[in-house]
C-alpha cells in the first residue's frame, strides 16, 4: 500500500522505479497497476528476512545513475509473523538495504524509512535498545530472547522496538 502509492507519485514525476517485495504475486500486481498509470518500474522479488536480499537491490542499482531517494516502507506487522521474523524484517532488513544503497547515493540523494507511530507506544526496555542499536550484528536475535523478561520476544513487542530502533538508525545516518 504505503510503498506502491509512493511509487505512483514519483513515477509519475518522471523517476526510475525500483519495486521490491518478498512475494512475487504482490511485486507482479505493484508493477502491473504502475504500469497501467504509464509508470515503468524494474521488480525484484527481495525477502528483506534472507541476508543476500539487500545484494539484489545493489546488483539492480549497479551501473545506473545515482540514486536520487529512497522510500523503504517494507516491514511486517505484529499479526503477520512471529517476533524473530518481525525484527529481522522491520530492523536488520532496513539496516541492510541502507548499507546496500549507500554506494549508490550522489548529491542531493534522500532516503525515508517509514517506521511507525508503535515506536512511541511501548516503554524504551534500556536492554533491548542497546541491543538493536547494533542491528547487524549476528547474535542480536539470540541476544535479545535472552534478556530475562523478553521484552521485544512478543510480535507487539517486537514491533514496537524494532520500530523505534529504525528511527535511532535513520537519526544517526
Amino acid at each position: 500500500g504505503m510503498g506502491l502509492a509512493c511509487a505512483s507519485l514519483m513515477g509519475a514525476q518522471g523517476d526510475s522505479i525500483l519495486l521490491t517485495d518478498a512475494g512475487a504475486p504482490a511485486l507482479d500486481a505493484a508493477a502491473a497497476e504502475l504500469a497501467r498509470a504509464g509508470i515503468a518500474a524494474d521488480a525484484f522479488v527481495c525477502d528483506l528476512a534472507d541476508a543476500g536480499a539487500s545484494a539484489v537491490i545493489a546488483d539492480a542499482l549497479r551501473g545506473g545513475a545515482p540514486l536520487g531517494a529512497l522510500v523503504h516502507t517494507a516491514g511486517l506487522s505484529p499479526v503477520m509473523a512471529e517476533w524473530r521474523k518481525i525484527v529481522e524484517v522491520d530492523l536488520v532488513g532496513t539496516a541492510r538495504v541502507l548499507d546496500a544503497v549507500f554506494p549508490f547515493v550522489g548529491p542531493g540523494s534522500a532516503a525515508v524509512c517509514i517506521a511507525s507511530m508503535a515506536g512511541h507506544l511501548m516503554p524504551l526496555h534500556p536492554g533491548v535498545a542497546a541491543l538493536m542499536a547494533d542491528p547487524l550484528n549476528p547474535g542480536l536475535l539470540d541476544a535479545l530472547d535472552a534478556l530475562p523478561d523478553r521484552p521485544a520476544g512478543t510480535p507487539a513487542g517486537a514491533y514496537s522496538h524494532a520500530k523505534r530502533a529504525v528511527r535511532a538508525l535513520v537519526a544517526r545516518s
